[in-house]
């Protein structure tokens, strides 16, 4: 395969490079590789990390997301959603609550769900 040459061009005030698919490039690589690629060039082998979780997977770490940016210095295991920490506006905070219940929500989904299936076995 000859070596892949990558060129760029300003569009609209933004550089981008070309991709050995010769597409343009917005997410360049990938850790440990050895050339840079579009996301089209890699395929299935790059991809975000909620790609590979199902929808109970996605919920739980954004449960975990949402503990981790508002827990500061308090102890998580004191916490199932922490308070507001200080100096974080009261609009923000509640965003990260919805956020944080939207994911409940979608346990629950699922758990109704899986216990539907199970009833049909019996």
């Amino acid at each position: 395969m000859p070596p892949v040459v990558f060129g760029s061009h300003q569009e609209r005030g933004r550089s981008k490079l070309w991709s050995a698919c010769f597409r343009n490039a917005c997410a360049l690589s990938t850790l440990g590789a050895a050339f840079f690629a579009s996301r089209y060039a890699w395929g299935r082998r790059a991809a975000y990390a909620s790609q590979f979780l199902d929808p109970i997977g996605r919920a739980w770490r954004t449960k975990a997301k949402v503990k981790a940016a508002l827990l500061g210095n308090e102890d998580p295991d004191e916490w199932d959603l922490p308070p507001k920490p200080k100096g974080m506006r009261w609009a923000t905070y509640e965003r990260w609550v919805a956020r944080y219940d939207a994911a409940e929500d979608m346990l629950d989904a699922q758990l109704v769900l899986a216990a539907a299936r199970l009833m049909k076995r019996i």
